[in-house]
């Protein structure tokens, strides 16, 4: 594809990917259970373990977390079993159901996350889950909650990892003859009544009766928050992070803190319309893999900064939008389920090149507009070759000439012919900057950014680099330009004249690509 000769017409460490999302426990990662089995804060609930019964600690200290026991026949590892109330948990679990917990029903067969459902999800079953002679199966780690759960002759996670499982009952459980594995919190009474339990117990009371096991299995906390720092306020940088989509039921973002500030680069759920909400992010499919990144250039003086956002597929970036981004120093960081590595470094960003469509199918003319109410003036020894038929007519409303024998088209003429007037393109994004640039005569370079009034005159200038967005841009006095190959200048208005001259570093139809941004006229004089 060519591009325009002229538009006239106008939010870790790279890893390779691995399936990974988390349970969610109903207490903070410093207040995980410490061992087989306990209660949580004053609590001194009934604690039976009847003969026969059988628990595994974490130590092998025989030490559960209760402040007594009041029927102490079992055996912790070798012996009797210890109550110590310094094992329960400093904090009350959090019993209420998340607002995403999906809600389903369990009697029966069921393998959980289901095929609809992304890895890590949340459940609530709101009356009973009951599995008589039944299997609840996983195929990726759950977090189920419930209001009474009944096992009899069936099996939970069976043979499984409890890491993979967290329950949390409401009411009573009950566990007859079953094997589960899984990390329990009951907010009554559990009763295991024979079979066993692979994992932790956390419960107000506990009867553990006729052989019950539990072995006790130190749960893993789940990832901390990925952070990376960012530092120089003039320099620019990139975030790169690797994630699993999981439609939007685990919340992912990417957050930017610093000094009294904080901007959401990133965010993977409903969308907010505040500026320091930049990037969107819905499409991600749930269990696929995804590498993104955000360039930001840092503004320069009172000009804000620039975020462009990329998927990187086979190692190539792949554009998908542009925004402003008001940010400074400070410390990034990445949360939610499914977010897999998260790097930040310092980088010269150059800006996206921009996809501009087929030049014939914008420009199938010599000179054109793509809108009624325009027009072209022509000044002095303007002139324009190459019209249809060389007959001088040019898709404009009105021509302006510099006097009525003037023959600026094809040594023509020059006559308005509305029917060359062509479909207008899609619009470029233009956010054009506050700062003014006279550099008068001599030799100037004229760096890449955003600009208010650029005036060029009696000088000779270079476009150092691609990307250029101007409110006002005026070439007089036989000014001479350079544009480096693959130049895109956007401008709001654009006057050249005075004998100046505008040259490429080749002449392909890459070398320059001009638009005019709700500018009503193009001035050559």
């Amino acid at each position: 594809m060519s591009r325009l000769l002229s538009y006239l017409c106008m939010l870790l460490l790279l890893a390779g990917f691995t399936v990974l999302a988390e349970v969610r426990f109903p207490v903070s990662d410093s207040s995980l259970p410490k061992t087989a089995a306990q209660t949580w804060g004053d609590k001194s609930p009934k604690v039976e373990i009847k003969d026969g019964t059988q628990i595994s600690t974490l130590n092998g200290d025989r030490k559960l977390g209760y402040s007594s026991i009041e029927t102490n026949e079992g055996r912790c590892d070798s012996n009797s079993c210890i109550a110590d109330g310094s094992l329960r948990l400093p904090e009350t679990p959090d019993f209420s159901t998340p607002s995403d917990a999906i809600a389903i029903s369990i009697n029966g067969n069921i393998t959980l996350p289901r095929p609809q459902d992304p890895t890590g999800s949340v459940y609530k079953v709101n009356g009973e889950a009951k599995l008589d002679g039944k299997n609840l199966t996983l195929t990726a780690p759950t977090t189920l909650y419930v209001g009474k759960l009944t096992v009899q002759s069936g099996g939970i996670n069976e043979g499984g990892n409890p890491d993979d499982l967290v329950i949390i009952t409401t009411g009573d459980a009950t566990l007859q003859n079953s094997n589960v594995s899984a990390h329990i919190f009951s907010n009554k009474y559990l009763k295991i009544d024979g079979g066993s339990v692979n994992g932790t117990v956390t419960t107000d009371q506990l009867l553990l009766d006729a052989s019950g096991v539990i072995n006790g299995d130190e749960p893993t906390p789940p990832p901390s928050d990925l952070t990376c720092r960012i530092t120089g306020n003039n320099q620019d940088f990139v975030v790169e992070f690797d994630v699993i989509g999981s439609n939007n039921v685990n919340y992912k973002d990417i957050v930017f803190e610093g000094g009294n500030e904080s901007d959401t680069l990133w965010y993977n759920q409903e969308f907010q319309s505040g500026a320091d909400y930049i990037f969107n992010e819905q499409r991600l499919a749930s269990g696929q893999n995804y590498k993104l990144r955000i360039e930001v250039e840092r503004g320069q003086g009172n000009d804000i900064s620039r975020a462009h956002y990329y998927w990187v597929q086979g190692g190539s970036k792949v554009f998908q939008e542009s925004k402003d981004a008001d940010i400074k120093n400070g410390t990034i960081t990445g949360t939610g389920v499914g977010l897999e590595t998260l790097e930040c470094y310092n980088e010269d960003v150059e800006p996206p090149e921009p996809d501009l469509p087929e030049q014939c199918d914008v420009f199938p003319h010599a000179v054109q507009s793509f809108t009624t109410g325009t027009n072209i003036t022509f000044d002095g020894g303007s002139a324009v070759t190459g019209t249809i038929d060389a007959g001088g007519r040019v898709g404009f409303e009105t021509v302006n000439k510099a006097f009525d024998t003037q023959t600026a088209c094809d040594n023509q003429e020059c006559i308005a012919d509305t029917s060359l007037i062509v479909g207008e393109p899609d619009v470029m994004d233009f956010s054009p900057g506050d700062t003014d640039l006279s550099p008068g005569s001599g030799t100037h370079n004229i760096d890449a950014g955003r600009y208010d009034t650029v005036a060029l005159s009696s000088g000779t200038y270079y476009f150092t680099g691609t990307d250029y967005q101007i409110r006002s841009l005026s070439i007089s006095g036989g000014a001479t330009v350079y544009f480096k190959t693959g130049t895109l200048l956007r401008v709001n208005k654009m006057t050249v004249g005075g004998g100046s001259t505008l040259f490429s570093e080749d002449e392909s139809t890459e070398s320059l690509s001009i638009w005019l941004r709700t500018g009503r006229a193009l001035m050559l004089k």
